[in-house]
């Protein structure tokens, strides 16, 4: 999968097409325990985690993952559209405390729950 994701990348467009297409048909149940290993490379973290339209099991598998870059959550907390995923993220206090633009990336998001937005605030 990394090897797909640095060609997904690529400057040559067919090659990226042909890689992103690869990416998209992976078996999700597969796709969702690589996503929860903490083997995977951050590179495939950080492209799931940009895909908005995947299954929302490996969007939580890639949130609860260690492995997962800060500022990987941070942007997806900014662009993401289901407010149970930033519930998700808030309940990590120790991530919101190491990443305040975490926190600022939850409650600017306008698809927060109250829930996610009282979690981030009181951190």
């Amino acid at each position: 999968l990394e090897v797909l994701v640095a060609f997904a990348a690529a400057n040559d467009a067919e090659i990226a097409e042909h890689a992103r297409e690869t990416l998209n048909t992976q078996d999700t149940v597969l796709l969702r325990e690589t996503l929860r290993s903490e083997d995977v490379p951050k590179s495939v973290l950080s492209y799931y985690a940009g895909k908005l339209n995947i299954e929302k099991s490996l969007h939580e598998a890639i949130i609860l993952n260690p492995q997962t870059p800060q500022s990987t959550m941070v942007t997806f907390a900014r662009n993401t559209q289901d407010g149970e995923l930033l519930e998700l993220i808030s309940m990590n206090q120790q991530l919101l405390i190491r990443t305040p633009a975490l926190i600022d990336a939850i409650i600017g998001n306008p698809n927060r729950t109250s829930e996610a937005e009282r979690r981030a605030a009181e951190t």
